[in-house]
């Protein structure tokens, strides 16, 4: 998990998809570890697949609420404008926007 983490903070993000694909393959129930693959996902570009992984994290940790955000950031750069709202919504209250 920390070199994942390393290297999408060093914005090598199809480096980091190798190990949180590892990783979650290990502990396929961790919130948090599918959370980091949807940031990777979502570095990439591929909206879609990290939806996927924040939808993932969110069922298994319903309070996330950066994983919430990341997710309406994810719908918002897919232009679903609709599914967005919830991410906007929760941009705004962080002072985000």
């Amino acid at each position: 998990m920390r070199l994942g983490r390393a290297l999408l903070d060093e914005g090598r993000p199809a480096a980091a998809l190798d190990q949180f694909k590892a990783a979650a393959l290990l502990s396929p129930r961790d919130a948090h570890i599918h959370a980091e693959l949807g940031l990777a996902y979502l570095q990439s570009g591929d909206q879609t697949r990290a939806i996927d992984e924040f939808r993932q994290s969110l069922a298994l940790h319903p309070a996330d609420a950066e994983t919430r955000y990341h997710l309406g950031i994810a719908y918002g750069q897919r232009g679903d404008a609709a599914q967005d709202l919830g991410g906007a919504a929760l941009q705004s209250e962080l002072g985000c926007n």
